[in-house]
C-alpha cells in the first residue's frame, strides 16, 4: 500500500459527455477526432477503449488528461472539470489523474536515475520530507515488481518491460485514482505485454485505481478489461462488459473487430473480416458512419444516424438493428418519409 491509499471501488471517478474534439486546417475542412464521444471510468475497473487506428482512442485519453483541447462537452475527474494544460501549475487534485504512454524509453529522462524522476512526481503531487519520499518511492518500485536498488539506476539499464514498469510506479506514487494507459503494452513482446496489462488489472483490483486502458490488441483487451467500449469514427457504437462483448456483440463493427482478433496485424488494419477502408474524418459519411463497409446496413443507415442507446443488461449500441422497432419483428428501421428499411444494394 502506498501511503494512506483509499480504496474505493465502483465510483464514477473519470466521466466524458458528448465531448467533441475538433482539429482545424488551413484551406481544408477541420477533422472532428472526437464527434460526440461519452463514456465513464469507475474506480477498480479496467475500461478497455478499443478500435482502428484513427477512431480517436488516443485522442480522448490525451483530452481527458488536458494534453488536448476540448472543443465542447464535458471531462470530469472527481467532480471537477478537466482543463487544458497551461502556463498556471495545475491543482493537485488533478495529480491522483495520470497518464502512461505508449513510448517508456520516450517518456524518461536517461540522464536521470529512475528514484530521481520518481521523487520528480511525488513532488508535483505532495509535500513530503525526503525520508517518506525515500520510502514511498521503494514501495512503488516494489508494487511494479523492481527492486529498490533500481532507483539507483538510469532508464537504459532496464528492458522495455521494466522501463513501462518505472512509468507505472511514477503513476502510482502520486497515489492516483484513474489511469489513462494509452497503447502501454504495443512497443513490448508478447511476454511483457501479458506482464504490464496483469499488473495494471492488479492496480485497479488491490487500490481501487479506475484504469482507462486504450489498446488495439483485442486479445489483451478481453483478458485485462471488466469493459470494452467500442470506437469508430470519433464516436462510441458499443459499450458492454467484456463478457457480454465477446459472448454476443451486437453492432456489426464490434462482430468484425472479434472475428479478426486472432489475425490481427497489430496495425489497426482488419483486411480478411472487415471490407473497405476507414472513410476520411474530415468527410465522414452521412447517417451511420459505418454503413459503407456494413454487411446488415438498411435504407434508413446512409440517411440518419443511429443514437447510442441503453439495450438492456447495462449494455449501450449505436445501431438501427438495435433499435426496439426492429427488435418487435419489423423488417427494419423506417427510413424518413415511411418507406421500410430493406438491405441497401
Amino acid at each position: 500500500m502506498i501511503g494512506q491509499f483509499d480504496v474505493t471501488n465502483g465510483e464514477v471517478a473519470l466521466r466524458a459527455r458528448d465531448v467533441v474534439v475538433e482539429y482545424k486546417r488551413k484551406h481544408m475542412p477541420s477533422v472532428r477526432a472526437l464527434a460526440g464521444m461519452s463514456l465513464d471510468v469507475l474506480r477498480g475497473q479496467v475500461h478497455g477503449l478499443v478500435g482502428e487506428s484513427g477512431c480517436g482512442k488516443s485522442t480522448l485519453g490525451r483530452a481527458a488528461t488536458g494534453l488536448v483541447e476540448v472543443t465542447s462537452g464535458s471531462i470530469d475527474f472527481e467532480g471537477k472539470t478537466v482543463e487544458p494544460l497551461g502556463l498556471r501549475p495545475r491543482p493537485r487534485h488533478f495529480r491522483r489523474l495520470q497518464m502512461i504512454f505508449q513510448n517508456a524509453h520516450a517518456s524518461l529522462n536517461p540522464r536521470r536515475t529512475v528514484g530521481d524522476q520518481l521523487a520528480d512526481a511525488l513532488l508535483r503531487s505532495h509535500d513530503t520530507p525526503p525520508p517518506d519520499r525515500d520510502r514511498r518511492i521503494s514501495v512503488a518500485l516494489e508494487r511494479v515488481g523492481l527492486p529498490e536498488a533500481a532507483s539507483k539506476r538510469y532508464p537504459s539499464d532496464f528492458s522495455g518491460g521494466q522501463r513501462q514498469r518505472i512509468c507505472v510506479a511514477r503513476s502510482l506514487v502520486a497515489e492516483p485514482t484513474v489511469i489513462i494507459a494509452d497503447e502501454p503494452i504495443s512497443a513490448l513482446d508478447a511476454s511483457a505485454q501479458a506482464q504490464i496489462s496483469n499488473l495494471l488489472a492488479e492496480l485497479a483490483r488491490d487500490l481501487g485505481i479506475g484504469i482507462l486502458f486504450i489498446s488495439h490488441d483485442l486479445a489483451i483487451v478481453r483478458q485485462v478489461a471488466d469493459v470494452v467500449t467500442v470506437m469508430y469514427l470519433g464516436k462510441v457504437v458499443e459499450s458492454a462488459s467484456t463478457d457480454q462483448l465477446w459472448s454476443r456483440p451486437l453492432h456489426p463493427y464490434s462482430e468484425a473487430l472479434i472475428a479478426a482478433a486472432p489475425a490481427h496485424d497489430g496495425l489497426g488494419t482488419l483486411p480478411e473480416a472487415l471490407a473497405g477502408d476507414i472513410p476520411d474524418p474530415a468527410v465522414p459519411p452521412t447517417g451511420c458512419r459505418f454503413h459503407p463497409r456494413c454487411k446488415h446496413a438498411f435504407e434508413i443507415c446512409p440517411v440518419e444516424e443511429p443514437a447510442l442507446l441503453d439495450v438492456g443488461e447495462g449494455r449501450r449500441c449505436a445501431c438501427w438493428l438495435h433499435t426496439e422497432a426492429h427488435r418487435a419483428g419489423g423488417d427494419g428501421p423506417q427510413a424518413p418519409g415511411g418507406s421500410s428499411g430493406g438491405l441497401v444494394s
